[in-house]
């Protein structure tokens, strides 16, 4: 006699449902009890069979429950950077039913990426934001997959005021990525005139809101001045500044002319130093006025020299340079060489010219001849010579262009000169006859003249 076996499978709502291409068509005897054995289906656990009578009929229908089986899905974290972590969860589930588990906690500086089979992130579980996965025919194991954020970061570059403050280069601000939780790969940059300070890396955040500042420290120079005292003690300036500038000392004979640098001149109302160290040296050009004194000697008749004191002249001319003495014209007196020389910054310079007195000849004439000559200075004195003599004339004294010279008082002028002697004829006796008074006058004198020289005349 026929019989029917039914499978009614259960779904993933928990109903079951016969599944007819499972169905059995059996024999058995009439009015005996069933034996039948429930058939194997895979991802089910039959029921209890309940054996029935066997209807002469045929009408005999046995239904077998079959359930889901039951598998376990375990997520484990895979941690970070590959490793395997620990269990995150486990869902006991029904095979075919859904197996649901949230994401797991975050970490810092990872993003989920998802559920994977496998330790080596292959095949990777996609159902969403939350894990829904069919079970399978046997218990799972899903790893969950962290990777490192890449987040963008900041990189700025400050460079110090001469106040003191900083501010920020912004052309050179540097947007930069890099994995989270790793550290920054900020570096300095290079400034003329700067000193970068220490860089501190510091770990990415993921937000993208890391800034690294780099500080760059402004330089200080050594400044040091030179001038005609000297040179000063170094002074500390910072790169860009203006600097300022000493009065520079005084030098004597020059005029200051301003600074120098490495042999340039320097604006010193409006010089920003540059990077280094700097010596600035003073420069001084030639006053043009400096003082010099042009002396001027005339010779004396016993050949020292005196100074004509009424024409010495108070000169300037330029340090350094020559001077411009030149000589005067004294009457009788010859100027000799002028020698110039530098002029002393001091002031000090003396130029001293010397005038010789001039020479001349003194000429002596007698009737036309020359008795004598003398050479004698300008100014000097001229010696009388001896009375010139002549039969038949008298001296009358020494003249010159007819004038008479009287030798106590003069002096010879600039120019020779000629001196004559003034001879006089002496005049002629009168032709008369002699009286006996003039006879005995005549011998009178004779008289007294022997008588004199011891002669005495007597009659015979």
């Amino acid at each position: 006699t026929p019989y029917v076996v039914k499978c009614a499978l259960e779904n993933a709502d928990g109903e079951f449902v016969i599944d007819e291409d499972k169905t059995l068509n059996l024999t058995g005897i009439t009015d005996t009890t069933t034996s039948v054995t429930a058939p194997a289906i895979d991802h089910y656990v039959a029921g209890t069979v309940s054996q029935k009578n066997i209807n002469g009929d045929g009408s005999t229908v046995i239904v077998i429950n079959y359930e889901r089986k039951t598998y376990t899905v375990s997520f484990v974290s895979a941690g970070v950077d590959g490793a395997v972590g620990a269990e995150y969860d486990s869902v006991t589930a029904k095979w075919g039913a859904a197996a649901v588990v949230t994401d797991p906690a975050k970490i810092a500086n990872y993003r989920f990426v998802g559920w994977y089979h496998g330790t080596v992130n292959e095949n990777k579980v996609t159902y969403g934001e939350a894990f829904v996965g069919t079970v399978s025919q046997k218990d799972d194991t899903v790893y969950a997959k962290f990777e490192r954020v890449v987040a963008d970061y900041v990189v700025k570059h400050y460079t110090e005021n001469l106040d003191g403050t900083y501010s920020e280069v912004e052309a050179d601000r540097e947007n930069k990525t890099g994995t989270t939780g790793e550290n920054t790969a900020a570096s300095a940059k290079t400034y003329v005139g700067f000193t970068a300070g220490e860089v501190t890396q510091t770990a990415i955040a993921e937000d993208g809101g890391t800034v690294i500042e780099i500080r760059y420290a402004r330089n200080e120079y050594d400044v040091v001045f030179t001038d005609e005292s000297g040179s000063t003690d170094p002074v500390k300036v910072k790169f860009g500044a203006t600097v300022t500038f000493p009065t520079a000392a005084a030098k004597t004979g020059y005029v200051f002319g301003g600074w120098t640098a490495d042999g340039e001149a320097v604006d010193a109302s409006a010089y920003v130093l540059g990077a280094g160290n700097a010596t600035f040296v003073a420069v001084y050009a030639p006053a043009t006025d400096t003082a010099y004194v042009v002396k001027h000697y005339t010779e004396n008749l016993d050949g020292t020299f005196a100074e004509v004191e009424a024409d010495r002249e108070n000169k300037t001319g330029t340090t350094g340079e020559n001077t411009a003495a030149s000589a005067k014209t004294y009457v009788g007196f010859t100027a000799g060489e002028v020698t110039q020389t530098a002029i002393a910054a001091d002031g000090g310079t003396v130029i001293e010219i010397r005038y010789a007195r001039n020479e001349y000849t003194v000429t002596f004439k007698a009737n036309g001849e020359v008795t004598s000559a003398q050479t004698v200075k300008f100014g000097g004195r001229v010696t009388a010579p001896a009375d010139p003599e002549a039969k038949g004339f008298t001296f009358g004294g020494f003249t010159i262009n007819g004038e008479a010279v009287d030798f106590g008082s003069y002096t010879v002028p600039a120019g020779d000169v000629t001196i004559e002697a003034v001879l006089k004829p002496v005049p002629a006796p009168e032709k008369k006859g002699c009286g006996k008074a003039d006879i005995a006058q005549l011998l009178a004198v004779l008289g007294a003249l022997a008588a004199a020289a011891g002669i005495f005349i007597t009659k015979k």
